[in-house]
C-alpha cells in the first residue's frame, strides 16, 4: 500500500529526489504526474499526494524495489523476504538481522510484494543454473 501525504510531506520528499504524483481529494482516478497541476498544488488543501513506487523485475516477476534503512522508522511493519518464507517482523535498526536482509535487499514493506519477490528468486536461480556448463 502506498500512504497518502499532506503538501508538505509531498514537498519534503520531492526536495528529497523522491518521485511524487498527486490528485484531487476523494477522486477515484489514479494518481498523476505534478506536471499535470499547477506550481501552488502543495499550498492547496484539496489535493492528496503519494510517492511513486519503483518497481523492478526479477525473472518476469514485476514487485516494488526492495526497502533500504532511509525508508524504515523503528517500530514499522517490515516483510523480510528468505528463500523458503516470509517473515513479517517489526523494523528495528538496532537488530543485526534485519539490517542483514536490508543489505542484500529482502526487506519488503507489504506482504504482496513479499511474496511475488519469493516467487522470482527460484525462477532466477533455476535460469542461473541452466547458464552454467
Amino acid at each position: 500500500m502506498n500512504p497518502i501525504l499532506s503538501g508538505t510531506e509531498a514537498f519534503a520528499a520531492m526536495m528529497a529526489g523522491k518521485h511524487v504524483m498527486c490528485r484531487p481529494i476523494g477522486d477515484m482516478l489514479d494518481f498523476d504526474e505534478l506536471d499535470q497541476f499547477p506550481a501552488t498544488i502543495f499550498a492547496k488543501a484539496d489535493y492528496e499526494f503519494c510517492l511513486k513506487l519503483e518497481m523492478m523485475e526479477v525473472s518476469g516477476i514485476r514487485f516494488t524495489k526492495p526497502l533500504n534503512a532511509f525508508e524504515l522508522n523503528d517500530g514499522q511493519e517490515i516483510f523480510i523476504v528468505q528463500p523458503t518464507c516470509i517473515v513479517r517482523t517489526i523494523y528495528d535498526a538496532t537488530n543485526a538481522e534485519i539490517q542483514n536482509s536490508l543489505l542484500n535487499g529482502f526487506v519488503q514493506a507489504d506482504e504482496d510484494n513479499a511474496k511475488l519477490q519469493l516467487q522470482a528468486i527460484p525462477v532466477s536461480v533455476q535460469q542461473s543454473l541452466k547458464e552454467v556448463s
